[in-house]
Parts: structure tokens; sequence; C-alpha cells
């Protein structure tokens, strides 16, 4: 179980860094880039390309439901990020 653990902590803090990035990083002109976009693979690309994300990262982004991004949500979100990174340290 430790090593599966030490296996999925990384791309699961990855997974957190996107949501903490979309819940405090989103301006206006981050949403213009989206709502702009043919379709998701666009907008995908283009949250890839501006905000220097990985594709998983852009794609977890796009994925987040807009009442994720409620301001207790954000906290939470941010905690499970950083518990996250406390556990790929202690791996």
């Amino acid at each position: 179980m430790a090593d599966a653990t030490a296996q999925l902590a990384p791309e699961i803090a990855k997974y957190k860094k996107a949501y903490v990035i979309g819940t405090t990083g989103l301006d206006e002109n981050q949403m213009h880039i989206i709502r702009e976009a043919a379709n998701a693979d666009a907008a995908r690309d283009a949250l890839v390309r501006r905000l220097d994300l990985s594709e998983i990262q852009a794609k977890a982004i796009l994925d987040m439901q807009l009442r994720r991004l409620a301001a207790l949500e954000r906290q939470k979100i941010v905690e499970e990020h950083e518990e996250t990174l406390k556990l790929i340290e202690e791996l």
C-alpha cells in the first residue's frame, strides 16, 4: 500500500496544484481564454501555453465545477494540496 501511495502521490499533487491555480489564478483574461476556445481541446491547449500548465493540470481546471471556486472550497483545496505535498516529503 505504501508503494502505491508513493507512486500516486506526485500525480495527486499535480491535480491539487491545478485546483489551487484554478481557484486562485483564474482572472477575466484566463476565463476569456476558456470561453473563446472553439472546444475543450483548444481551451486545454491555450491554458497549457499561457499558464505554463501540464495537460493534466489544464484538464483538471476545465473539469472543475464552478461551485469549487467558492471561498470555502478554495481553502479546502489549498489544505488538501498542502497535505499531499507533506505526504510526498514523508515518503
